[in-house]
């Protein structure tokens, strides 16, 4: 089920709604792009460090899969298209 949350700017119900820059707040995809095209500096620098300590605690400690699943999410949540994970074969080693 895909959650819907109140964009910050328009604050309007919306399930297309996302963080910014690993931001707390969210906003839905027309604002984003309002905001894009008025040119306007709104957005913070977001660092890759700013953004691995915006995922929860929880899914870094108790977790039994691949760090890179959880960024996956992570990136999903935002609106990135990200491929699913392809399973590889074991090496063979003579």
């Amino acid at each position: 089920m895909v959650e819907e949350h109140i964009c910050c700017y328009c604050n309007e119900k919306n399930q297309y709604c996302s963080p910014v820059n690993a931001g707390k707040n969210y906003y839905c995809l027309k604002c984003i792009q309002k905001i894009e095209d008025s040119k306007m500096d709104y957005w913070k620098d977001c660092s890759f460090d700013d953004f691995l300590g915006s995922i929860p605690i929880k899914n870094r400690r108790e977790s039994e899969t691949p760090f890179a699943d959880h960024i996956r999410e992570e990136l999903r949540k935002s609106g990135v298209y990200v491929p699913e994970r392809k399973g590889r074969r074991k090496r063979k080693l003579k």
